[in-house]
């Protein structure tokens, strides 16, 4: 049997329930990655702060997470 993990970001929660959902359906453990700064803009100035990272090709560094990679055969 093959262990499979699922690895999400969620901003607002949306991105979250749709991979608790596919991790149910496939039977998958399900994790989440947290950058170490969190964009803490609301309402359209998200679109502004999070697009402009974008359009710069800006990765965010990541907290460790809980899981060995090593240890799933998917992700």
């Amino acid at each position: 049997m093959s262990k499979i993990l699922v690895l999400y970001y969620s901003f607002e929660g949306s991105t979250k329930k749709i991979a608790e959902i596919i991790a149910k359906n496939i039977d998958a453990k399900l994790e989440e990655v947290k950058p170490v700064n969190e964009l803490k803009s609301k309402g359209f100035s998200k679109f502004i702060w999070g697009g402009s990272q974008v359009i710069i090709g800006k990765k965010p560094k990541l907290l460790p997470i809980g899981v060995n990679l090593d240890d799933y055969d998917t992700m």
